[in-house]
Parts: C-alpha cells; sequence; structure tokens
C-alpha cells in the first residue's frame, strides 16, 4: 500500500495543481481580514476558514484528476499486483494528501503571524480539524464523481460550483434561526468551542464518505468477471450503509459550537468605567483603556455611564468583577453585544445611516 501511494504522488497530476490551491489557502487568510492576528481563538478559527473555498477547489481537482486517471487507464503488471481497491485507495488519498498540504500551508503561515504578539493560550485545536474535515469530504465527492465522469471539463467544474453553492447556502455553523450543517464557522469567539463529539461525528461522516469513493470508484481493471462485480456492488452497498449510519450520528451529535465555561479572571483596564473581557482578548487592552477613560470624562448630568461593562457570552449582568479580577453576584454591569473582531451588517450600518439623514417636508 505504501509504494501504490508514493507511486500515485509521483504520477497525480494534482502536484501541478498544489502551488494554485497553495496560494488561494493564503489569498484567503491574509485577504480577507487581519483582525484575527494576536488572538488564538480568532487565529484558529481564521486558518480553518480558507478550507471554505479550498474544498469546492478540490472537489473539482480530484474530479479532474481522477477523470484523466481513468482515460490513462493503470499498467497491466501494477493492476494485476494488487487488488482494485488498494489502487483506489491510494489513488484519493494522493489526492487529498495534495489538498490537506495546501491547507497545512495556511495554518502554518496563520501561527507564524499570530506567535510573536498572542496573547494568553496558544492554538484552539478544534477549528483546524473541522477545516480538514471539510476538505476530505469534497475531496471524496469529487473523487467519486470523477471515476465516473468521461469528461474532463464539465464534471470538475459540477463539482466545484455544486460544492460552493451548497457550502454557502448550508455550511456555516448555526446560529440562532440558522440552518447550517455546522461544516465551517466565521469567527473564532472566545466564549464559544467546538463540541467534540459534534466534531467526530462529521468525521465519521466523511470518513464514511472516503470509504463510498474507494468502493464506488475501483473501475480500473479490465476484465469483468461476474465475482468481481458482485464484490464491487456488495462494497458500495456496505459505504452507502456506513455513510446513512454516520449521517443519523452527526444529526443526534447536537450543535457544533458549545458555550465555553466562564473565566474567572477576566481581564479589565482600570478606572471607571472598568471594561473586562476575556483574556484571550489581551491584544485589545490598550484601545479599551483608551475607551474607558474617555467614557469617563463624560459629563454626568447628561450621559449615565455604567461602572462596568461586561463582554457578551463570558458574564451574565447579575454579576460585578471586583477590582483584582474576580468576579462576585453584586453590580449591574453594563454589556456590549458586538465582540470585537466582528463588524455590523450592512442593513444595521444603513439603517443607522437612514435615522441620521433629516427628513425634508414638503
Amino acid at each position: 500500500m505504501s509504494w501504490a501511494y508514493r507511486t500515485e504522488l509521483r504520477r497525480s497530476p494534482l502536484r501541478w495543481v498544489f502551488p494554485v490551491l497553495a496560494a488561494i489557502v493564503l489569498l484567503v487568510l491574509f485577504g480577507r481580514s487581519r483582525y484575527w492576528i494576536g488572538v488564538w481563538p480568532q487565529t484558529s478559527a481564521a486558518a480553518q476558514i480558507p478550507a471554505f473555498y479550498l474544498g469546492p477547489a478540490m472537489a473539482g481537482a480530484a474530479a479532474w484528476s481522477a477523470a484523466t486517471r481513468r482515460r490513462a487507464g493503470v499498467p497491466a503488471g501494477f493492476a494485476a499486483a494488487r487488488p482494485a481497491w488498494r489502487i483506489e485507495a491510494a489513488r484519493f488519498a494522493a489526492a487529498l494528501t495534495y489538498g490537506l498540504a495546501a491547507y497545512a500551508v495556511g495554518v502554518v503561515a496563520a501561527v507564524a503571524v499570530t506567535a510573536p504578539e498572542g496573547g494568553p493560550g496558544f492554538w484552539w485545536p478544534g477549528y483546524v480539524p473541522l477545516g480538514a474535515v471539510l476538505v476530505t469530504g469534497c475531496t471524496a465527492l469529487g473523487h467519486l464523481a470523477g471515476r465516473g465522469a468521461r469528461s474532463l471539463i464539465t464534471v470538475p467544474v459540477v463539482c466545484t460550483l455544486g460544492c460552493l453553492v451548497f457550502l454557502g447556502m448550508f455550511g456555516s455553523a448555526a446560529e440562532g434561526a440558522g440552518t447550517g450543517v455546522g461544516l465551517s464557522v466565521l469567527s473564532g469567539y472566545p466564549s464559544r468551542t467546538v463540541a467534540v463529539w459534534s466534531l467526530l461525528a462529521r468525521a465519521v461522516t466523511v470518513l464514511a464518505l472516503a470509504g463510498l469513493a474507494v468502493a464506488g470508484g475501483r473501475q480500473v481493471r479490465t476484465d469483468r468477471s461476474a465475482g468481481q462485480w458482485r464484490g464491487r456492488a456488495l462494497g458500495t452497498a456496505g459505504g452507502v450503509l456506513a455513510l446513512a449510519g454516520a449521517v443519523v450520528l452527526w444529526a443526534a451529535a447536537g450543535p457544533l459550537l458549545v458555550q465555553r465555561p466562564v473565566s474567572a479572571h477576566p481581564l479589565c483596564t482600570t478606572g471607571v468605567p472598568k471594561i473586562c473581557v476575556w483574556p484571550e482578548n489581551q491584544k485589545y487592552l490598550p484601545e479599551l483603556q483608551a475607551m474607558s477613560e474617555r467614557a469617563g470624562t463624560l459629563p454626568a448630568g447628561r450621559f449615565r455611564v455604567p461602572a462596568q461593562f461586561l463582554e457578551e457570552g463570558g458574564w451574565t449582568a447579575g454579576r460585578s468583577v471586583s477590582a483584582t479580577g474576580s468576579t462576585s453576584g453584586r453590580g449591574s454591569p453594563g454589556r456590549w453585544r458586538r465582540p470585537w473582531g466582528s463588524r455590523p451588517s450592512r442593513r444595521r450600518s444603513r439603517r443607522r445611516a437612514a435615522a441620521r439623514t433629516p427628513h425634508s417636508g414638503s
């Protein structure tokens, strides 16, 4: 198996596409935004975001590679010496290796730019495997479609666009009334973390899909005896049943993102009003200190400023934070709903602009 895998790595057409895939990852990572640099949970989530675009790209690339290899066929000695499923597994593993290697380029780059100024903690491990699950699933779909394709253009384009549309409509983690299936996240708030069982359920589903891609794509031998067709059909049926069971497990696993336990020692500014955030947001402390000082100079007769502002998701409104940073059950702090790093929606911005615009009478 290892010899076949190394051979497929050298023969795979994706070796010429790998630089393009790595460029896509870096372009999405640094071109989308850079607010995440210096905050470990945001960095971990940002390193996963390129998988949203790399996955559809790998679906098309894997379909093109599988269709190309199907036309080229397999050397007679190579096919006769090894079972069909081993050859197919080596081909799929080689394609997946190039996709995950491009994904790893972005992960390493994200760690490199955040490490010099990163706050407390280190890499949050839940987000990166989530991106790897997405890339693996798209690669399996593309490989399965490409093995039965005769066109080198139509099927790869359909796979790429299909995955991109599906992820755009249903791929993100569900929030509020959303209906996302939880294959990607857009931000890594310190107040939330990835649920282990939900992540494992998604990984099991993708592995079942990969097994189906290998079992359903074993069209590499030239002879078509009844025994081979029977074994091929049984393998495909087993892959379908495994995938169906994994989907049921996925549905029963619960939401992808769960609330993180409250920090007993939040990071707070000095003076009044006091602004407290998660310790991971240490990067924003100087800016928050300046905001607190400006708010403290407001005229008391015209403005009512709460004594404390607590970042949403960390503490309830009935708890206050002492000067040492510990929480207590007294006080009535204010809260802001937009955590650092996010941006207001366009609809909300238009509403604010309309409210500031004076209405002229007729």
